[in-house]
């Protein structure tokens, strides 16, 4: 009702009752105007809001394609050719740090650089050795559903050349490198995924022309886990596997001469998937430590001496176990376990008593960590531990305090699924830097220190 209704009626001289009455109504209305006009701009606003939202997600893509195209621009990769050296210009970004408090060594500071443009496909697995006996440390990796073998050789200065490529007859799923053939250089090898393991042999200058094949007797498919290790005391590097159809792993003895044994199968759990090797209980023999993903375990394969390795004890672990390594954690001269639990985003470190696991401790605040490395990072003396967190765009480092005790996680920005990493001095500045491979680019997050 308007106003100048107000005025007539007064003027009519009504009773006050009706005058009352007719205020209030007057009242209500106003009031019931300025709710209406109150939804009017509140439904304007939130559907600018939505629009605003809209516009973003769709121009989210081509940022997102913009970044990841934003890589150094080197010149395609040559196919199992003597290695020519281009220099990479490296791309670089400041790191960011998750956390408002960090021990001293944080005011280095430190630098992620990219060594490759976009490799089209995940990065699965890499590692550091110096290939071509320059004293240089080389990184090499492979790639999901990719058949070939990548190098990066160091040319100093944090500079390295284009991936050299190397190609074998099938798709790769993991690595290791050693001295196969006690001839003083580094050999290449890697599972694939047709019952073979494929064998890189190094001439002494990094050239791997020539491939040999190694027979599985169809015990494996894809090979989930390879390591290197004298297994029997002789003196030769023999290969243990892991693999997807059996629940068993397998040793390849080395006889010498590039000639190695039939696969020797031994049980391990229900699902054998990440192995390692290692002394762990001071007898000179080595045991063989692999998780059992299904089972949520890791076992633990002793050599009764005749190398059967059918003793075996059990631990468990978190859930999901992918990935497990040995290392010193609490400075009491023993090789205690890390076990990766990728499902339930924790790490457990399992405490070495003289041989027995049954101290644990687990490590939180990650998100699907998939590989974990270890190294002094801050320079104090004791081990700290370097986790990828796959389904992310950064690693976390715990630092150690020398007892087992570990640091909130401190995060460092790499690019997006970080996948798995390497430890290594790349520079020769008596520091060490982290090698990460992510989701189609290999970085490295280099440390400076005054």
């Amino acid at each position: 009702m308007e106003v100048s209704t107000i005025k007539e009626l007064v003027n009519t001289d009504l009773n006050e009752k009706r005058i009352h009455n007719l205020r209030s109504n007057t009242k209500r209305t106003l009031e019931n105007a300025k709710i209406s006009k109150r939804k009017y701009f509140l439904k304007r606003i939130g559907y600018s809001i939505i629009g605003l939202i809209v516009i973003g997600a769709m121009l989210s893509p081509v940022l997102y394609t913009l970044l990841k195209n934003a890589s150094i621009d080197v010149s395609e990769p040559e196919i199992s050719k003597p290695v020519t050296s281009p220099i990479l210009t490296k791309t670089t970004r400041k790191v960011t740090v998750s956390t408002t408090t960090a021990p001293p060594f944080d005011q280095c500071t430190r630098e992620y650089s990219v060594l490759t443009k976009d490799t089209g496909n995940f990065i699965s697995s890499v590692m550091t050795a110096d290939l071509n006996n320059d004293n240089k440390i080389d990184i090499v990796f492979i790639q999901e559903s990719y058949d070939f073998v990548s190098i990066l050789f160091n040319l100093g200065n944090n500079k390295f050349t284009d991936k050299k490529l190397y190609q074998v007859e099938h798709w790769l799923q993991s690595l290791a490198t050693g001295d196969i053939n006690n001839d003083g250089y580094v050999d290449i090898i890697v599972g694939q995924r047709d019952f073979t393991i494929a064998i890189l042999w190094n001439d002494g200058y990094g050239i791997f022309n020539d491939i040999w094949y190694l027979p599985t007797d169809h015990f494996a498919s894809t090979i989930y886990s390879i390591a290197v290790a004298d297994m029997n005391n002789d003196g030769k590097c023999d290969i243990i596997i892991t693999c997807s159809i059996f629940i068993d792993l397998g040793i390849f003895y080395n006889k010498g001469n590039k000639i190695f044994s039939d696969v020797i199968r031994h049980p391990a759990g229900n699902q054998p998937m990440s192995l390692t090797v290692a002394d762990l209980n001071d007898d000179n023999k080595l045991e063989i430590i692999v998780t059992d993903t299904r089972s949520n375990e890791i076992r633990i394969l002793s050599d009764n001496g005749n190398g059967d390795f059918f003793k075996q004890i059990t631990y468990s672990v978190g859930y999901g176990p992918i990935y497990v390594t040995v290392g010193n954690i609490n400075n009491d001269n023993k090789l205690d376990i890390i076990v990766v639990n990728f499902f339930s985003n924790k790490i457990n470190i399992l405490f070495n008593n003289n041989g027995i696991f049954n101290n644990q401790t687990t490590l939180s605040n990650m998100v699907n960590p998939v590989f974990v490395a270890l190294t002094d990072y801050n320079n104090d003396g004791t081990n700290d531990i370097i986790v990828p967190n796959f389904h992310s765009n950064y690693i976390s480092v715990f630092f150690n305090d020398g007892y087992g005790t570990f640091s909130i996680p401190v995060n460092y920005t790499t690019y997006p699924s970080p996948r798995c990493a390497s430890i290594a001095d790349l520079n020769d500045d008596k520091k060490p830097d982290i090698i990460i491979g992510t989701e189609k680019y290999i970085g490295v997050l280099f440390t400076e220190c005054d």
